[in-house]
């Protein structure tokens, strides 16, 4: 069992309460095409809190957000992430999530848990 206290890690970032989670898995997701929003995960992952940060090579910008999501800044669509902006929140499933990006590769680094 994994007890963490998260507190905000950017800006943009709201205040995430305390809670017990009995799990915290890593991984990475990377945007091929610029423009191309892409979920999290392809599968059905529960989850209970995420955490994303956009790598520090990116060139470009990330944006968080659902199924609409937008990054190109003239009709960004989400929570716009400069690299090395973390932002976390409460959601039940990664499938919910997703990112587009300014520049083709640019990608996330991410932590859920359960």
């Amino acid at each position: 069992m994994v007890s963490i206290i998260v507190k905000p890690i950017a800006p943009k970032t709201p205040q995430l309460t305390s809670e017990v989670y009995v799990s915290m898995t890593s991984s990475r997701k990377e945007v091929a095409t610029a423009g191309t929003r892409v979920p999290l995960a392809a599968a059905s992952t529960p989850c209970k809190l995420v955490v994303i940060t956009a790598e520090t090579n990116n060139t470009g910008n990330i944006t968080v957000g659902g199924n609409t999501v937008v990054a190109a800044e003239a009709t960004r669509v989400g929570t716009p992430l400069a690299a090395g902006d973390s932002y976390g929140f409460n959601i039940d499933n990664l499938t919910k999530v997703y990112i587009d990006s300014t520049v083709n590769t640019d990608g996330v680094t991410f932590d859920y848990f359960t």
